[in-house]
């Protein structure tokens, strides 16, 4: 009887699984369906004609598009799914409700993404970090847009909605807003590890990412909505990686709309990891936090239709 009573106590809160568990069985759920969903589609893909190379090479962008896509609608539906039946809260305080204000916000953070990394690519001109040599034609600027736009759209709802949707709901359920902020913002970080050259500056990648993911946080807590953040997200890597040709959290993006070599300081410009790693960027985060703030202040961000739950009211 005392094993049952621990039991209760240690994974049952408020006649729920404890919100930390359900978190570890959501990365699992998500992990393995959009595992399940991209070997489906990549089978399909093959039977349609399209090369083995292409699928298996990760720099390749049917690999990418396939890949993220499926990551993607696994998380988002995943997500759904368990905040319904296993959660029993309501859907829309994940975020993604298209109630009222919610197109708003995602313009709101598509200008900030867009600004912010604007600044970066200015200030590193300005201080003579890097120069530009070279722009492409717009018929090869649309192709890329057309190519990268569903792949960094499919990446920004996929990694909000794991880590400031769902990860960040269930945790502040459970420890609280600040420890959820913490801990979605290390996990975040944590996540991006395996990228190429993010090893070459650690603290200063490190920093990046958290800077970036607590702004996130921010946003969440703001706007009872994940949409200013996925709008910051997407825009963000777009003007990042696409369009000013630096590397996205050291991932390369075939040929930007802007070619230019950057050859300041690492420390500054985040070498090849991309602006994240660079304190450039981290004077660029928190101007965005201050400009936030204010909007917050402002009431420039309470259009948001959305529900909170009793754990997240204010």
């Amino acid at each position: 009887m005392w094993l049952t009573r621990l039991a209760h106590a240690l994974f049952v809160k408020d006649g729920r699984l404890r919100p930390i568990f359900r978190s570890v069985v959501y990365l699992i759920c998500a992990y393995v369906f959009a595992e399940l969903l991209a070997a489906l589609v990549a089978a399909i893909a093959l039977s349609a004609g399209l090369s083995p190379l292409a699928l298996t090479t990760m720099a390749s962008y049917p690999a990418q598009l396939i890949s993220e896509g499926c990551l993607c609608a696994s998380a988002v539906g995943v997500a759904l799914l368990m905040r319904r039946w296993i959660d029993r809260r309501s859907i829309s305080s994940l975020g993604l409700s298209f109630g009222r204000g919610w197109a708003r916000l995602l313009l709101i953070g598509v200008a900030f993404g867009a600004g912010m990394q604007a600044i970066v690519f200015a200030a590193d001109a300005a201080l003579g970090y890097s120069h530009v040599i070279g722009f492409a034609g717009a018929g090869t600027d649309a192709i890329e847009l057309v190519k990268y736009v569903p792949v960094l759209a499919a990446v920004a709802i996929a990694e909000e909605t794991i880590a400031r949707g769902y990860l960040f709901q269930n945790i502040w359920e459970e420890w609280g807003v600040v420890a959820a902020a913490l801990i979605t913002s290390v996990l975040f970080a944590a996540g991006h590890l395996g990228n190429p050259n993010s090893h070459v500056q650690m603290a200063l990648t490190l920093c990046g990412l958290l800077a970036y993911a607590l702004w996130a946080c921010l946003s969440v807590i703001w706007t009872r909505s994940l949409w200013l953040v996925v709008g910051l997200h997407f825009s963000w890597n777009l003007f990042e990686g696409p369009i000013f040709g630096f590397p996205v959290s050291g991932l390369g993006f075939g040929e930007s709309a802007i070619t230019q070599t950057v050859s300041g300081p690492s420390w500054f410009t985040g070498g090849a990891f991309g602006p994240e790693a660079g304190a450039g960027a981290l004077l660029v985060l928190a101007l965005g936090v201050a400009v936030l703030w204010w909007l917050h202040r402002a009431g420039a961000l309470a259009a948001a239709s959305s529900v909170r739950e009793a754990y997240s009211a204010p």
